[in-house]
């Protein structure tokens, strides 16, 4: 049942309060290692975010040359959106420099190739990633900005038919370690868990949701809703 809060935050009625819904999926699991759930697939590449630095962007298809949207934190860990133009399969740098990557959207129709953002370098490692044809990104990680605090509302996790997955939820505050705070189990369906009293996460925090499975290449789905109050 919708509540009258959720309402007034969806129309901006609620000062000083915005939601923010993400999603991400990791089509073949691994059955020895956790993983991130993103596109990309592995485990997201944290350690190489202890710095802001311009991103190197490009696609795997040469008529990939529209326009990508860049949203993610910047050195303060404050909001930075972007927008670029790319070039198919040739590298544009971009012009801010990015400690944290939230989401990158093609603008242009669907991409043809896998668009990929790396950090620091061309050979950097990929720490946003565009699947053929997705537009955006499907990646179920967030890092709450420096002048805001999040609540983390609920997240549901879905299997393909015949896949499962354990879903582990890892939240790290600032200057700290990842830390396993919730788990789930699905096998071909969908579950979700609500929090009674959502999960506080300060400035800074990033949440990452990984999974495994018993049988190797399942796929899964994870969708996630945040509560962010401004500070």
């Amino acid at each position: 049942m919708i509540s009258e809060t959720g309402l007034l935050v969806a129309r901006k009625k609620f000062e000083g309060y915005e939601s923010l819904h993400k999603f991400g999926q990791n089509p073949a699991l691994n059955a020895s290692t956790k993983e991130t759930i993103w596109k990309h697939g592995g485990l997201y590449p944290w350690s190489s975010l202890t710095s802001a630095a311009v991103l190197h962007c490009s696609s795997s298809h040469a008529s990939d040359t529209g326009e990508l949207r860049i949203e993610g934190l910047d050195a303060n860990f404050l909001p930075l959106v972007e927008t670029i133009t790319l070039t198919g399969t040739d590298d544009v740098v971009t012009s801010g420099l990015f400690i944290r990557m939230d989401r990158m959207i093609y603008q242009d129709g669907a991409n043809a190739g896998n668009i990929s953002a790396k950090i620091g370098a061309t050979d950097g490692d990929v720490v946003s990633y565009i699947g053929v044809g997705d537009n955006q990104t499907l990646q179920a990680f967030y890092t709450v900005p420096a002048n805001k605090v999040g609540y983390l509302v609920m997240y549901t996790a879905g299997s393909g038919k015949n896949d499962d997955a354990q879903i582990d939820l890892y939240i790290k505050k600032f200057g700290g370690s990842f830390l396993l705070s919730s788990q789930m189990d699905v096998f071909q369906s969908t579950s979700s868990n609500t929090f009674a009293v959502p999960i506080k996460l300060s400035p800074k925090t990033d949440i990452d949701f990984r999974a495994i499975t018993s049988t190797a290449n399942s796929k899964v789905i994870v969708n996630f809703d945040i509560l962010l109050e401004r500070l």
